[in-house]
């Protein structure tokens, strides 16, 4: 009927919702309910994420729009201070959306709408640094690595720490993996 719909299976759990639905994990003490279209986007390669910040530019919707690169990712992590996590030196399962959010449990765990773990915001009130799904960047040690940065709802908080890189397959696509965009102030200069 040309309405919008989601298929999501993030490890062991399957969803379909279709638009004004909401992603109910079940069995979840907290965070149970969702709606999908304030969820991040993610389940794109690479390249996917790249032409859709093209696009973003190109069409005057955000001039400038480009996927971040890790320094500008890190800056908006981090702040100035060097912390571990966006919000602090430590990460708990209650800050962010991690494998200790929901006991570990691969039935349990999904992407939670952004800015549900407001406990974690960075010093740049960026939400989602830390969790909830890892994030492309442009490289900047080696070019034309494909890296990603943080951590997703799937793994350990360690890996949620503003430094964690991965390079992985460019190809790759998978329900823990988004994007961020960035823009630059000023398209002079």
């Amino acid at each position: 009927d040309g309405s919008w719909e989601l298929f999501l299976q993030p490890v062991a759990s399957s969803f379909h919702v279709r638009v004004g639905e909401k992603v109910v994990y079940k069995n979840r003490k907290r965070y149970i309910a969702h709606d999908w279209l304030k969820m991040p986007a993610s389940g794109m390669n690479r390249n996917e994420a790249v032409n859709y910040t093209q696009w973003l530019s190109a069409s005057g919707r955000l001039l400038g729009a480009h996927l971040c690169d890790e320094y500008e990712w890190e800056r908006a992590a981090r702040g100035g201070d060097d912390r571990e996590f966006p919000h602090g030196n430590e990460l708990d399962g209650s800050e962010a959306n991690i494998d200790e959010s929901h006991e570990k449990n691969e039935t349990l765990v999904g992407p939670d709408e952004v800015g549900s773990h407001s406990q974690s915001r960075s010093p740049f009130s960026v939400d989602d640094m830390a969790g909830n799904v890892n994030e492309w960047v442009v490289s900047v040690l080696e070019n034309e690595a494909a890296v990603i940065r943080s951590g997703g709802f799937f793994y350990t908080p360690i890996t949620a720490r503003s430094t964690n890189r991965s390079v992985v397959s460019a190809a790759m696509k998978d329900p823990a993996i988004g994007f961020r965009v960035c823009a630059r102030l000023s398209q002079k200069g």
